[in-house]
């Protein structure tokens, strides 16, 4: 054992120079992919002003003009121009600029640890003037309106619950009770089913009689009827053995006559409904903003769960309307069942990531395990690669995973507003990544280089002193994957064109499809915002 650990433990050159192969590993594969995806976006957005629109619509296209105005509105931004989340972002991200620039040009030269930004507090501190200013800016019916759960039975009255909310400054101008309108929402979703694959059969047939030919119409049309029928089954029950003999129907015909009977239906419903059940929910729009904040924030009812939660929601598009129904007590189960998966879930995560932050200090793993002895007879530019690039991919693919699952069951909990949604998400999924890709990676890969001098008799003060810092090795390479790779991305957006290139061509059969696709998905602020904050807290530490 001695005579293993003392020819380890003499090749402390080696170690440096494998510490200083990742370090460029990591760097020059970071580089090399911002450098790729950058190229490319300089080569292809041209081609595709659609995905991508290079200089604002109140610009012209002169390099002179988008150029001073970049350099002129760098950390200057107009609430007024832009939407609120992009705005706050934007702020957010200057402030962590002008905390660290400054940090990191003191720190880098004299490599000396600073625990404390001089000015941090006072620029946070005036941040806040950004959100106090940005109420005159909203709408103002979105301010006044605020949607009431769980109210009770003896409040289901528009008299009864408009006099319990006389209190408030100002008056109620109006209250609007919800309905189960659960039967309209799904024939609705049908009627856009029937009305796009109806608009893909059109192009479809369009396409078939273009492929014909102009000049044989009549043989063509012909070849375009044959074509056009299918064999279809019949839905009706009044024939049972009907799936004997087929029937072929024309698919247009079929989907225009489907498309009128649910029109119909909704119209239907639409006259009479005062006949849907009442839910235990309610707008209620305030005359003053300020009595819609002070009733969110106002113990309405003596009983626990009644008239709660209450929110503001900005649109209509931010409430969501499945969640709305749901009783107090089936909310909490699903809240207790939702954070138990999420715990657990978080937990099994420590083991990959643990393993992902020994995979980053690999070389010390080796002088504890003999039978992983031949790792050190590889090449050293492999090595390199092994412990700078490969930990950092890891961890980013297994957080992608507890993402998906992570968005998955806090919308189950019964959240009826997306904006809550989202910040519910953006406190888990912080702390997921506070705790496994900072403290995990951090304790882990410092944990082989402890236990080895903790076998040779070194005290453990010195020694936790002198290994844990060798993290840093990681959140080097963590920090720059992250920095490079968002930046290009949102440069060259992959996804969108990806989907254009690719996907659109062989899956996309109307014009409806290539327009949704086109637009591809709005950002996720409660999983886009943590990554900064993560990467904020390790510039800290």
């Amino acid at each position: 054992m001695d005579r293993s650990f003392g020819k380890s433990f003499g090749k402390a050159q080696q170690l440096h120079s494998i510490s200083l192969n990742s370090f460029i590993a990591s760097i020059s594969l970071s580089a090399v992919l911002f450098s790729v995806e950058v190229l490319v976006f300089l080569i292809v957005r041209k081609h595709f002003p659609d995905l991508y629109t290079t200089v604002p619509e109140q610009l012209d296209g002169a390099p002179t003009h988008w150029k001073r105005y970049i350099a002129t509105n760098l950390l200057r931004f107009d609430r007024r121009h832009e939407h609120f989340d992009r705005y706050f972002f934007r702020q957010y991200l200057r402030s962590l600029l002008l905390i660290f620039t400054p940090a990191s040009l003191l720190i880098t030269p004299i490599l000396v640890p600073l625990n404390y930004t001089n000015g941090k507090t006072a620029i946070l501190g005036n941040e806040l003037t950004f959100y106090v200013a940005t109420q005159q800016h909203s709408p103002y019916a979105a301010l006044c309106t605020v949607l009431i759960d769980s109210i009770p039975d003896d409040w289901m009255s528009e008299q009864v619950l408009r006099s319990q909310l006389e209190v408030f400054p100002g008056e109620v101008t109006a209250i609007s009770f919800n309905r189960d309108y659960s039967a309209i929402s799904q024939l609705s979703a049908r009627r856009e089913r029937l009305a796009r694959a109806l608009e893909v059969a059109e192009i479809s047939n369009i396409r078939k009689a273009y492929r014909a030919g102009v000049q044989k119409r009549a043989k063509s049309s012909r070849f375009l009827k044959e074509r056009r029928r299918s064999s279809f089954r019949s839905r009706s029950l009044l024939n049972l053995f009907a799936w004997l003999r087929p029937k072929k129907v024309d698919i247009n015909l079929f989907y225009q006559e489907e498309l009128r009977n649910a029109g119909e239906k909704i119209e239907l419903y639409r006259k009479t409904r005062e006949d849907f059940p009442l839910l235990r929910s309610a707008f209620v729009t305030f005359a003053n903003p300020l009595a819609a904040h002070i009733a969110c924030q106002t113990v309405i009812h003596t009983r626990s769960g009644y008239m709660t939660p209450r929110t503001i929601p900005l649109s209509v598009d931010n409430v969501v309307w499945s969640n709305v129904n749901i009783a107090l007590r089936d909310r909490t189960i699903r809240t207790v069942l939702s954070n138990v998966l999420i715990m657990a879930t978080a937990t099994a995560y420590v083991v990959p990531v643990a393993l992902a932050g020994l995979l980053s200090q690999i070389i010390y793993i080796t002088q504890a395990v003999s039978w992983l002895s031949w790792i050190n007879e590889l090449p050293a530019s492999f090595l390199g690669l092994l412990q700078g690039v490969v930990p950092p991919i890891l961890v980013t693919v297994l957080v992608k995973g507890f993402i998906s699952i992570l968005d998955y069951l806090v919308r189950k909990q019964g959240i009826s507003s997306r904006s809550q949604i989202d910040v519910k998400i953006q406190d888990y999924y912080f702390y997921f990544l506070f705790v496994q890709v900072t403290l995990v990676v951090s304790l882990s890969a410092g944990l082989t280089a402890i236990a080895n001098e903790m076998a040779s008799g070194a005290s453990l003060a010195v020694t936790l002193a002198k290994n844990l810092p060798k993290a840093s090795n990681y959140f080097i390479s963590y920090i720059l994957l992250q920095a490079l790779s968002v930046s290009a991305n949102s440069l060259l957006r992959m996804d969108r064109l990806f989907g254009k290139l690719l996907l659109s061509p062989i899956f996309d059969k109307s014009v409806t499809q290539i327009i949704t696709r086109r637009k591809g998905q709005d950002i996720q602020w409660g999983t886009f915002v943590p990554v900064f904050t993560n990467l904020s807290c390790i510039g800290r530490f």
